[in-house]
């Protein structure tokens, strides 16, 4: 069986049909009916040379039972698209951000085979996520694209040309009944297409021939780039860390709080208490008591209801001590208002 081959495109066009492609019968009349199942190896490369259904092919990326896909041009990160280049080669996907990025082989499914595809488990290992392989559908033909999470906080590359994914093919029932009757007495892809309403297969339901979008463009195919999206732990870390700052600042915001709580308060204290002192020095026994309270209460880190009772207290101490200085005092230790005692004449 000869050998399909596509005419190669440059970076901008690789997706799109190429010019020399035309649906052959092997697409909808399967020529190795009795294989079923996912196909190996052997019967991957044959469905290649039987209709191109991995271009380009290169048999270092064929598995036992699959196929390693490798990394587009096309790609998208955070919004911006970019596109890789043999110069700048290197895709970089930030931390806890997701990245839409394009497979660089195109694929043409006959309707008869579906394929699957997930991530290479070296990158899962190093906390790349695509999530569930997605299923493609008989009939498909165009370059796959798909996004990716940076689950981690460090960056991740990817290379152009890098394997990146794996994609299994798997044979599906097949046409029966009437359909595979229809199928195998139709000679073109576009007649088949305007019979699919007569494609009656068991029980007489029937059959589904592919409908969707066929040699979209990668990535902005089917992701318009109007809208950055993010991910959701990346807006979770986003907040862990302003959170972790807010707790940071705010402690030492309260350490600051604290400190100024009792230094401030006692500053002040001080300052009325050596006034107090200067006003009435042969008093101190009630200054000195006012201290060992506020000594006192720093060691037990006093609330601002304290101080304010200790401040009143204070103010009394004053008020009194003020009141005995204004009031003249005689030579016999006596207050001229206070009334002499009688006696005498």
């Amino acid at each position: 069986m000869p050998q399909i081959r596509f005419q190669p495109q440059g970076p901008t066009d690789y997706w799109t049909e190429p010019s020399n492609f035309t649906p052959g019968l092997v697409l909808w009349r399967d020529t190795d009916k009795e294989t079923q199942g996912m196909l190996s190896a052997d019967r991957i490369q044959y469905y290649v040379d039987a209709c191109g259904m991995i271009d380009p092919f290169d048999p270092k990326n064929l598995q036992p039972a699959s196929y390693d896909l490798t990394l587009g041009a096309i790609c998208q990160v955070e919004g911006e698209t970019r596109l890789l280049t043999p110069d700048n080669p290197v895709l970089e996907i930030p931390p806890n951000s997701i990245a839409f990025v394009s497979m660089r082989e195109r694929l043409v499914l006959p309707h008869y085979i579906a394929a699957r595809f997930n991530l290479r488990i070296f990158f899962i290992y190093q906390g790349l996520l695509l999530g569930t392989g997605p299923q493609v559908d008989p009939g498909f033909r165009g370059v796959l694209s798909c996004p990716l999470h940076n689950i981690t906080n460090s960056a991740i590359r990817i290379q152009l040309g890098e394997p990146f994914a794996t994609i299994d093919f798997e044979k599906t029932s097949g046409f029966s009944g009437e359909a595979e009757r229809i199928c195998d007495a139709t000679n073109s892809e576009e007649l088949l297409y305007t019979k699919k309403m007569e494609l009656l297969g068991v029980g007489g339901f029937r059959h589904r021939l592919y409908a969707g979008k066929r040699w979209p463009q990668p990535v902005l195919g089917y992701h318009p780039g109007k809208n950055t999206v993010s991910s959701s732990v990346a807006a979770l870390s986003k907040g862990v860390r302003h959170f972790r700052r807010m707790i940071k600042w705010g402690a030492v915001a309260g350490a600051v709080v604290a400190v100024l709580g009792i230094l401030l308060p006692l500053g002040y204290y001080m300052h009325e208490i050596v006034d107090i002192g200067q006003v009435a020095v042969g008093d101190m026994g009630q200054v000195k008591d006012s201290v060992r309270q506020l000594q006192s209460a720093q060691r037990e880190a006093p609330t601002w209801e304290q101080y304010r009772e200790l401040k009143a207290r204070l103010d009394r101490v004053e008020k009194s001590l003020r009141g005995k200085e204004s009031e003249p005092v005689g030579r016999e230790g006596m207050s001229e208002k206070q009334p002499q005692e009688s006696g005498g004449k």
